[in-house]
């Protein structure tokens, strides 16, 4: 009986004079498919016949066993042909870019465009419009700080790239100009809530608020905060039930522990302002959990 079978008959499968079923069905298999030497090798790659399921970094679609690929150490494997849409430019010259995940890397998209950076070829200069032609990842169980992985362990995310088409250097223009505004919108929001906390008052007493919230991040926990709009003021509200928190200082009643509140008079511009703003955030869903610095 085989090594393996031992194994199997560990985890309490049948075995047979021949083996367990599983080493039965994965020896035929192996039968079946042709072995290493019968790869051929073109240019700097090999083409084989693939063993295992995988993903192709050309079209992003799946590789089942038996397809023919083609096949290069640490550089991931692609359909010999693909089926799938894919986004070569026939002749257009490539680079290969690569950023570990312990660096803020993030696996790229087939087809995504962006900007690079940090990149030292003059011939790509920083800021060059590009699209990813391919993409995969390789990962480094340990040393990963030898490898640029950024981390003892982790996932280099590596791509080829061709020079944007001016279609696809329009819609990264679109899209940076919406992020650029969304950010506006954030810093804006952030300036008027941190302007309430300066400039209004923090009356004594516990009040029980009852307007129209905005901005609402109250957890169960203590946590979190809102704009609360009332027909005379306009509250920044911090919740401040939570374990740790000095309850002394809240004066604005919840149902909990309580939050702190800052408010100001209710103008008609103001108002208006917030609640664009609101509408926005709900529209494009952007706004993130915010708390201020005490």
């Amino acid at each position: 009986m085989s090594p393996s079978c031992d194994i199997c008959e560990g985890l309490g499968l049948d075995i047979t004079p021949e083996g367990c079923a599983e080493c039965i069905r994965k020896r035929e298999r192996m039968r079946t498919l042709p072995s290493p030497s019968q790869a051929h090798e073109v240019g700097g790659t090999k083409i084989i016949t693939a063993r295992y399921a995988g993903v192709c970094r050309r079209c992003g679609q799946p590789i089942r066993p038996g397809d023919q690929i083609e096949w290069e150490r640490g550089q991931g494997v692609e359909h010999v042909e693909c089926d799938g849409e894919t986004w070569d430019i026939p002749g257009a010259p490539t680079l290969r870019i690569s950023l570990g995940s312990g660096y803020g890397g993030r696996p790229y998209r087939l087809g995504e465009t962006l900007r690079l950076s940090n990149e030292r070829d003059p011939d790509w200069p920083e800021g060059t419009a590009v699209t990813v032609v391919r993409a995969w990842d390789q990962y480094h169980s340990e040393d990963g700080m030898c490898f640029g992985v950024g981390d003892d362990s982790g996932y280099i995310h590596k791509a080829q790239v061709r020079a944007a088409t001016e279609e696809e250097k329009a819609e990264l223009v679109a899209e940076e100009t919406a992020a650029e505004e969304r950010r506006a919108a954030q810093d804006r929001l952030r300036g008027l809530r941190e302007e309430i906390r300066r400039e209004g008052e923090y009356p004594a007493g516990h009040h029980r608020l009852n307007g129209d919230r905005l901005f609402d991040t109250q957890s169960i926990y203590g946590g979190g905060g809102w704009v609360e709009i009332e027909r005379e003021w306009i509250w920044e509200v911090e919740n401040n039930g939570g374990d740790g928190d000095c309850w002394d200082r809240n004066n604005v009643l919840t149902g909990g522990a309580g939050a702190v509140g800052w408010r100001v008079p209710r103008t008609d511009e103001l108002e208006a302002e917030l609640r664009a703003l609101s509408k926005r955030a709900d529209e494009e869903d952007w706004f993130p959990p915010w708390r201020p610095a005490r």
